[in-house]
C-alpha cells in the first residue's frame, strides 16, 4: 500500500510540474518566467556557468560527503518559507515604486529594464522556492522507504542541494538588482528636490 501512495505522490508531482510549465497556461506562466530568466544570461556564458554549473559541482560533492536526514529537510523548509515571504515582500516594495519614464532619457529606460529583470528574478526565485518546498516534502515522506538508500537516495538528495544552491545564488542576483533600483530612485528623488 505504501508503494501505491508513493506512486500517487510522484505522479501528482509530475502532473503539477507539467501543468505549471504548460505553454498555454492562463493562470501562471512559469515557462515564460524561466525563459525570461535565462535570457538574462545570453550575453554572458561565464555568469551562466557560475549560476548553474558550479552549483552542480558543489551539490555532487556535498552528496558524496553527507546523507540528508529529515532534520535537514525540516530546517530547509523553514528557511525556504522565510525566503519566500521575503521575496514576496521585496516584489511588493519594488512594484509600489513610481517609475517616471522619459522615452528619450536612457537612464529611465535602464531603470525600467532593471525593474523588469528584478521582478522576473524574484518570480523565478519564488518558483524555485515552491518547487524545493514540494520536493523536500516528498523526500521527507519517502526517506524511510527501503528503495531510498544507495544511489537513488544520493541522486534525489543531490537534486535538492543543487536547486537550493541555485536559489541562494539567484538571491544574490536579486539583492544586486534591488540595490541598483534603490540607488536609482534615490538619485532621481535627489535631482527632483534640487529643481
Amino acid at each position: 500500500m505504501q508503494y501505491f501512495g508513493i506512486a500517487l505522490v510522484f505522479v501528482s508531482f509530475v502532473l503539477m510540474l507539467f501543468s505549471i510549465f504548460k505553454k498555454t497556461n492562463n493562470f501562471f506562466n512559469a515557462r515564460q518566467i524561466v525563459k525570461d530568466h535565462f535570457a538574462a544570461f545570453n550575453k554572458s556564458i561565464r555568469q551562466y556557468i557560475v549560476f548553474y554549473v558550479y552549483p552542480l559541482l558543489l551539490s555532487v560533492g556535498v552528496t558524496f560527503i553527507y546523507d540528508a536526514t529529515d532534520v535537514l529537510y525540516d530546517n530547509l523548509l523553514i528557511v525556504l518559507s522565510i525566503i519566500l515571504s521575503m521575496l514576496f515582500s521585496v516584489l511588493a516594495i519594488i512594484t509600489n515604486f513610481s517609475y517616471k519614464t522619459d522615452n528619450e532619457n536612457p537612464v529611465d529606460k535602464r531603470i525600467i529594464k532593471v525593474v523588469r529583470e528584478s521582478c522576473n528574478s524574484i518570480l523565478y526565485s519564488c518558483l524555485l522556492c515552491v518547487f524545493i518546498i514540494l520536493y523536500c516534502i516528498i523526500l521527507i515522506i519517502i526517506n524511510d522507504m527501503p528503495f531510498y538508500g544507495g544511489l537513488l537516495g544520493k541522486i534525489l538528495n543531490g537534486i535538492a542541494y543543487y536547486i537550493f544552491v541555485v536559489l541562494i545564488l539567484n538571491l544574490l542576483l536579486v539583492v544586486k538588482r534591488i540595490s541598483k533600483i534603490i540607488n536609482a530612485k534615490i538619485k532621481i528623488e535627489s535631482e527632483d528636490s534640487k529643481k
